[in-house]
């Protein structure tokens, strides 16, 4: 027999609460059908309402004679709302999900997020998923990769206090920790580091997988009474060394439990202070460090170390993956031998100088380039015509750009800029990239010539035939009112999903052509400067009935006049915005007051 509409409609909101309700592909099409109505007439009723609020806020002598229509339609407006929760509830496909498939989700939910911390933090996504719901508790609860990489952290600076953090550690682990399988740990303990070791790390050495240190200098000699033996299974190694002491230089020249490391694939070393060259000379004296079966080296904090050194030590790594090499000193040595390329599998390289640019290798098998420009900008092209394998492009720019014209540097795999400086600008005029998807432009300032590239990008999009997915400008220092020609760089961007622009300021007018389709048909992210309450407000309910973003922040970003408009107008947006967005299950708030956050 076939529901009506309002019987079919009561049907699914009485059973909203029952979690073994079974909605058919069919039932559930026609249930999301009659949702697309029951949201216009709540956006209505949330205009009329708006408009009979104004009347009372204006005219107070008629303020008696408006209170029931007010209230009325405040009702119809809960009732409505209510209506719209059950249904979507009802309907949500994810009650209909077994337990593997939302253990599944759950894991790629937390990929990128490299540990649970300690102290807990609530934000982080392991513990909102355990405070959805009791099933969700459960199945992630039993999940194991959720819990198998921690991360314990103090700045306690007294025994008594520290022994506290790692006793309450210690039962953190217990509770949460799996039984079995590889974990992985990082222990930051800048003092007492002795306590968390013996407590927190050797229980759980046989098991371990990546271990990430951070200790003082003081108590280096805690790690070499751990059993050599011990670092067998580990496979990602760090040391991190804080406080300064002297002790550190030689720390790395005797350390035994390289004897052991069979597995080590990935060796991290790094101090917080400055040292000379002799940091590098005594990690090289080591001969029990397996130089020569790493796949990733960061020495990136290790400053001041002489080129010859750098060479002796990368010699033996023909394994090496991905390096980070320490600052060099600034005498520039010659060019080593072309032919003698001493790290053949390298594909990712970090620098903080060009200097580096004389390591002998193959710089057209490097697939991620993240490098800093504090002199010649011969040097930077030079290494970009040599790069052209490169998928990912990082730039710190502290130089002033060539006088000279540049040819264009070609670049067929290419798919992610990332440019921080004062010179963004002049690199982008220079490349062709057909296979660009990503631009992320950081430190926009307002007193730069074209300081949003309403020239430069589209003039690249036009030249490299690529498809712009994701467009990030970072806050500038104030809002950036759009020049004229911001229209065009929104025009030549028809397939871009992420816009980030927190510090540019978005009218009535480009909300307006966003919305109908105008501009950006395909967007799903919108991070903006808010123009006025009233055009966020339209926008979003827009946005919400439509189905199309995922995700939008509004940024009042220091316009004195609009701050005062959105902390007065604060109940209004909320009571305004608030039913119709969560209504679509979508999360509203603000942020600290001048940021308002719509995430589905």
């Amino acid at each position: 027999m076939v529901l009506d509409d309002d019987t079919f409609s009561q049907h699914y909101e009485a059973a909203a609460e029952s979690s073994n309700l079974v909605c058919t592909d069919s039932d559930r099409k026609r249930g999301l059908g009659l949702i697309k109505p029951l949201m216009c007439d709540l956006v209505v009723i949330n205009k009329n309402l708006a408009v009979e609020r104004d009347i009372v806020e204006t005219a107070w002598d008629y303020q008696e004679g408006r209170d029931d229509k007010i209230s009325q339609l405040v009702a119809e407006r809960d009732k409505l709302t209510s209506r719209i929760v059950r249904l979507r509830t009802a309907l949500s496909p994810q009650k209909r999900l077994p337990q593997e498939v939302l253990a599944r989700i759950f894991t790629t939910a937390i990929e990128g997020v490299e540990d649970v911390l300690f102290p807990v933090d609530l934000s982080q996504v392991h513990w909102i998923i355990l405070r959805v719901c009791s099933r969700w508790r459960m199945i992630a609860r039993a999940e194991p990769r959720l819990w198998r990489s921690m991360s314990i952290q103090t700045s306690e600076t007294s025994r008594e206090r520290v022994s506290l953090s790692v006793s309450q550690a210690e039962s953190f682990l217990q509770e949460f920790l799996p039984a079995s399988g590889r974990v992985s740990f990082t222990l930051i303990l800048p003092m007492y580091s002795s306590l968390g070791l013996r407590t927190l790390v050797v229980p759980y050495m046989p098991r371990m997988k990546k271990l990430h240190l951070t200790f003082p200098e003081t108590e280096c000699n805690s790690i070499d009474k751990i059993s050599p033996q011990s670092f067998t299974p580990i496979e990602d190694l760090s040391f991190s060394i804080c406080r300064r002491n002297t002790r550190a230089i030689h720390f790395f020249s005797h350390l035994q439990l390289f004897r052991f490391t069979k597995r080590l694939r990935a060796l991290s070393l790094s101090h917080e202070y400055h040292y000379s060259s002799s940091w590098l000379s005594a990690i090289i004296r080591n001969p029990l460090i397996p130089f020569h079966q790493l796949k990733h080296l960061d020495l990136l904090n290790l400053q001041r170390a002489l080129f010859a050194d750098l060479l002796d030590l990368l010699r033996p790594c023909r394994s090496l993956e991905s390096l980070l090499p320490p600052r060099c000193e600034p005498a520039r040595p010659p060019y080593p031998d072309e032919d003698d390329d001493i790290l053949p599998k390298l594909v990712s390289l970090t620098m903080k100088t060009l200097t580096i640019r004389r390591l002998p290798l193959t710089w057209r098998r490097l697939t991620t380039l993240n490098v800093t420009v504090k002199d010649s900008f011969d040097d930077l092209v030079s290494v970009l015509r040599y790069s052209s394998s490169l998928e990912i492009l990082s730039l710190d720019f502290i130089a002033e750009s060539p006088n000279k014209t540049i040819s264009l540097i070609s670049f067929d795999h290419l798919r992610i800029i990332s440019i921080l400086g004062n010179q963004k600008w002049w690199i982008l005029s220079q490349l062709k990239v057909p296979q660009l998807a990503e631009i992320h432009m950081h430190n926009i300032m307002n007193n730069e010539d074209d300081h949003l590239g309403a020239a430069v990008i589209p003039d690249l999009i036009s030249r490299s035939g690529c498809s712009l997915r994701v467009l990030s400008y970072d806050q500038s220092r104030r809002p950036i009112e759009p020049e004229d020609g911001f229209r065009q760089l929104l025009d030549s961007v028809p397939t871009l999903v992420e816009l980030s622009m927190p510090g540019v300021v978005f009218d009535g007018y480009l909300l307006q052509a966003i919305t109908e389709g105008e501009l950006l048909p395909q967007l799903k992210c919108f991070k903006f400067s808010i123009s006025s309450v009233d055009d966020f407000i339209y926008f979003i309910e827009a946005q919400v009935v439509r189905g199309k973003l995922t995700q939008a922040h509004g940024h009042y970003s220091g316009h004195s006049t609009h701050d005062i408009d959105v902390l007065t107008r604060q109940a209004e947006v909320q009571h305004r915005l608030g039913d119709i967005v969560q209504s679509m299950g979508y999360d509203f708030r603000f942020v600290d007051k001048r940021l308002l956050k719509l995430i589905l």
